[in-house]
């Protein structure tokens, strides 16, 4: 077995990976790795046409690169998403001192050198890459028959935050690699994460991707209850009743994925779109029941030329946390529809916008 193969596997075993759910997507230029294990819930997408088993558990060749997927737990009670960025910064740094110590300790018997990097993605996710140099003492005994063989010179470790994990990336490049387009290269899949709020809808999300390397975008149509709408590239689908509801959540910003929930429902249940309206949201007081959170206020909204309902900006609390949210309805042939936008304080101004772009291209049925 090559030196960097037992390094390799001495990492995972420190680390602990579920590997539930774990499968991949073949689109016409890129491959998809998806994590829909449970509190996990990530896609990431490599620029490829080839995958296949690195002979290492979670470890697979894609294109012409080695990548190993990688996960660990983190301390609850020092960073949660509604902590701030120092305490996330310090559950990454944790995960990278913990192993560069073990590698220090127990692999190398010397110190390594460590180049470290945080930056945010284009969605603003917050990223922790960190890479070392493997000593030249622990090549020794490794002879390299043939170019495949080549030395493993760096190793590359591209980590985040997905929901209760610290998710990791590992990548190596070879000696006469240009190190400084590695790591760039590496900066571009972090730009491809999508962090999802709950269970990826698998078939939704495969349709979605594969429309959107077309330049296309999916549309949901829902010929029961008489409506469809356009799903933004934004949207990240999750795994619901589509009979009754469709969910999806905006991208992860500071660990925090705001939801949007479209409900509808058949009309017998009510006495009058107004009825609908009033138990909904116009009849609502201060302390009230919201699904599983507490009303506090409501402020009404212009509503999109497109809808025939109303709208409101709402406050509520869920626990010991205030979100800001909108609640949206309209009106079919057939059923009366709630969408739902639910962001934290911190997030509603940054995708309010997104949602209501979303609503706007909702188009009810004849």
């Amino acid at each position: 077995m090559n030196k960097y193969i037992v390094i390799v596997f001495l990492f995972f075993v420190t680390l602990g990976v579920a590997q539930n759910d774990i499968s991949y997507f073949k689109l016409d230029s890129s491959i998809v790795y998806v994590d829909n294990s449970k509190n996990t819930y990530f896609t990431v997408t490599f620029p490829a046409d080839s995958i296949k088993s690195a002979g290492m558990e979670n470890a697979y060749l894609i294109g012409g690169d080695i990548f190993q997927f990688l996960k660990r737990d983190y301390d609850k009670t020092i960073y949660n998403n509604k902590s701030k960025i120092e305490k996330e910064l310090q559950v990454l740094k944790a995960a990278m001192k913990y192993e560069v110590d073990y590698l220090e300790g127990e692999v190398f018997n010397q110190d390594i050198d460590v180049l470290e990097e945080v930056f945010l993605n284009n969605s603003g996710k917050r990223f922790h890459l960190w890479s070392y140099k493997i000593p030249e003492s622990a090549f020794k005994d490794v002879e390299v028959n043939n170019e495949i063989q080549q030395k493993v010179s760096n190793y590359y470790f591209l980590n985040c935050i997905v929901n209760d994990f610290v998710s990791s990336i590992m990548t190596v490049s070879y000696g006469g690699e240009d190190v400084e387009q590695k790591i760039e290269f590496i900066k571009e899949i972090s730009d491809s994460y999508n962090v999802f709020g709950g269970p990826i809808d698998i078939d939704g999300t495969y349709a979605k991707m594969d429309a959107e390397e077309e330049n296309t975008n999916i549309e949901f149509v829902n010929d029961n209850a008489g409506f469809e709408v356009e799903i933004p590239s934004w949207a990240n689908l999750l795994k619901s009743d589509l009979s009754v509801s469709l969910v999806l959540t905006m991208p992860d910003v500071d660990n925090v994925k705001n939801a949007v929930n479209l409900s509808w429902f058949e009309k017998d249940n009510y006495k009058s779109f107004n009825h609908f309206n009033k138990e909904l949201i116009l009849d609502k007081k201060t302390g009230d029941k919201l699904g599983g959170g507490i009303f506090l206020l409501k402020k009404e909204l212009d509503i999109t030329d497109n809808l025939n309902g109303i709208a409101y900006k709402i406050q509520a609390k869920y626990g010991n946390s205030l979100y800001d949210c909108q609640y949206v309805t309209f009106e079919t042939k057939t059923h009366f529809v709630l969408i739902k936008f639910v962001a934290t304080n911190q997030t509603y101004d940054l995708n309010v916008k997104k949602f209501n772009d979303f609503i706007s291209s909702i188009k009810i049925l004849n």
